[in-house]
């Protein structure tokens, strides 16, 4: 009787198996939108969903385009992987050149913390960076170095101009092999790079751009905003659920007995 209620258990067991199998989600067949709505969704449901952490966003960081050799799509370094979380905190405009003169009256202008202009002047170098001012200055003329082809120019100007928004931002050397942030030293060096930064590097910008009152939108789970203690009103039946459980009291309050020996 024993060996047959194993057998049925073990029976049971593999069928379950069997079952979950069969319901996954083969995720490689998803798109990137499909996995990140499954994953909202899961949230949602287990942890009434994610909330904007306090203190999110603040400040801003302002990229002034003033040349029309390199569009304005090879600025957006939000764009990249490493650095997407920025989005909301950087923004681009056309608009006045700056020379070393003129950035700070300019970056109280456009009221940013701080301010990337890209410009075309051939009087210049690639790049100029006031790291304890926070402006930077983006050269493209300064790039045209040598039989440089326009595309060349392009893809310079891309990765000078995620390197100098590194370096402005706190991020100056990566401990992996990065050439964007380790190993250039000219012009020419240029060509051969990524402008995704290096995670360690993202990592000490997000850590400089904290200190300096900039943050980017952080998002947490609504349970544990009310953990916390500062999560708003439940606005659905999942988040209403996580609210009552956590504020709810223990069914089984900690007891401590007195220890005789340890209280003399």
């Amino acid at each position: 009787m024993k060996r047959c209620s194993i057998l049925l258990s073990a029976t049971l067991f593999v069928s379950g198996v069997i079952a979950a199998e069969t319901a996954k989600i083969d995720l490689s067949k998803l798109t990137p939108q499909e996995r990140m709505a499954r994953r909202d969704k899961i949230v949602m449901e287990k942890h009434g969903g994610f909330v904007t952490m306090r203190g999110t966003p603040s400040g801003s960081i302002v990229v002034v385009n003033a040349q029309k050799k390199v569009t304005t799509d090879n600025f957006e370094i939000t764009k990249t992987r490493s650095c997407s979380r920025l989005g909301d905190i950087i923004k681009i405009v056309d608009g006045e050149a700056a020379t070393v003169a003129t950035a700070e009256q300019l970056k109280k202008k456009y009221g940013a913390d701080f301010i990337l202009f890209v410009i075309d002047d051939k009087t210049l170098p690639p790049s100029l960076v006031a790291v304890e001012a926070r402006w930077a200055i983006v050269n493209v003329a300064g790039l045209e170095k040598g039989a440089a082809t326009p595309e060349m120019v392009r893809i310079r100007t891309r990765n000078e101009f995620a390197r100098v928004f590194a370096m402005l931002c706190g991020g100056f050397s990566s401990q992996f092999q990065a050439p964007l942030t380790n190993k250039i030293k000219s012009v020419n060096d240029l060509d051969e790079c990524l402008a995704d930064l290096p995670v360690d590097v993202v990592a000490r910008v997000s850590t400089y751009l904290d200190f300096c009152g900039v943050k980017a939108e952080k998002k947490i789970t609504y349970r544990r905003a009310c953990q916390e203690g500062w999560a708003p009103q439940p606005t659905n039946s999942f988040q209403k659920a996580v609210w009552d459980e956590v504020h709810s009291l223990p069914t089984k309050p900690i007891t401590i007995k007195y220890d005789k020996k340890k209280g003399e």
